[in-house]
């Protein structure tokens, strides 16, 4: 991601990213990256990766990927700390799972998604894309190729998928 598209293609999108990671930030207060560091994080991953960024649905997706990623590190990180410490929950309840359900963990969400993208790629896009970019219905069906009212149901397909693979501790 050196092109100078790439980083005007990111530039249009930042204010997306940082109201996403905002939201992010307030449904998980124990993470320690602020709003603009996850952002920023996020910007270096995709730089670091060297990824050719082919459009606009694209860079959400590979952006969506690179947030997901910093927080699962900084999760683990925090548990190597710990020396073998009970995981953390991290709830997920701007995206509407249950919220009172220890099984629901950001990294057990995190390992089911993984298994969804081998079973159907579009409906683990779409979930990223709601839950990690913070994108409408229009939007996602737009940058997915397909109608709004497909996009929510793939989100509602993936996320049943998700409630039904999540295993619990």
């Amino acid at each position: 991601m050196t092109t100078p598209q790439d980083l005007a293609l990111f530039e249009q999108i930042y204010g997306e990213l940082k109201r996403r990671a905002r939201a992010l930030r307030r449904s998980h207060p124990s993470h320690t990256l602020d709003t603009t560091a996850l952002v920023h994080e996020s910007f270096l991953k995709l730089i670091e990766s060297r990824t050719q960024i082919h459009d606009r649905t694209h860079l959400f997706r590979t952006a969506a990927l690179a947030m997901r990623q910093i927080l699962i590190d900084a999760l683990r990180e925090r548990q190597a700390e710990k020396r073998g410490g009970n995981l953390q929950r991290v709830e997920l309840s701007d995206i509407e799972l249950p919220q009172d359900d220890p099984a629901f963990g950001f990294n057990r969400v995190s390992q089911s998604l993984d298994r969804l993208r081998e079973v159907d790629p579009r409906l683990a896009d779409v979930f990223l894309l709601r839950a990690f970019a913070g994108l409408n219905f229009e939007d996602i069906g737009e940058l997915t190729d397909v109608s709004r009212a497909t996009a929510q149901r793939d989100f509602e397909a993936a996320r049943a998928y998700l409630l039904s693979t999540v295993e619990p501790d």
